[in-house]
């Protein structure tokens, strides 16, 4: 009976033996067709932090530059708007003169009894209005395409640095 138990715990043995080198066997396999072959060296992770560090470096320059072109057009923006609402109201004004001029220069023709002199000045300054609000108008137009051309600038940086625009 002894020798029974002793072969039955022997066969026992064996058997959970074989079960736990089957076992380790088989998670040996798993473990080689899963797992990575090749394996990070420590000089590569220190590669990928330094490229890291250079990219979050250039991150930082880069918004740096983008906040100072933000303030730049901020303050760019406060003096053309100032700029630009002094050009329109001198285009107001010149609008008013050139269109006083005209009245005048149609009651100027009307009238046969006054001289061809003062016509003349009249349209002469007439000319002169309409010079210096060409001129005005074309000075607004240039300081608002400069204006959208800056801001096209800063969001296209924005864009390539992936913030979102605010507008």
């Amino acid at each position: 009976m002894k020798q029974i138990k002793l072969v039955i715990w022997g066969s026992a043995i064996v058997l959970l033996g074989l079960i736990g080198g089957t076992g380790w066997l088989i998670y040996e396999r798993i473990e080689s067709t899963v797992a990575p072959k090749e394996q990070a060296t420590k000089k590569d992770v220190q590669r990928i932090e330094a490229e890291q560090l250079q990219q979050k470096k250039r991150i930082g320059e880069a918004e740096q530059r983008l906040t100072e072109l933000e303030n730049d057009l901020a303050e760019y923006k406060s003096r053309n708007d100032k700029r630009v609402g002094e050009l329109e109201g001198r285009v107001s004004s010149g609008e008013k003169k050139v269109s006083d001029l005209e009245k005048r220069a149609s009651e100027l023709e009307k009238r046969s009894d006054k001289s061809e002199d003062e016509l003349k000045q009249v349209q002469a300054d007439l000319v002169q209005a309409r010079k210096e609000l060409d001129d005005a108008k074309k000075e607004r137009d240039q300081l608002r395409h400069e204006m959208n051309r800056m801001q096209t600038d800063i969001d296209e940086i924005k864009k390539a640095l992936g913030i979102k625009t605010t507008n």
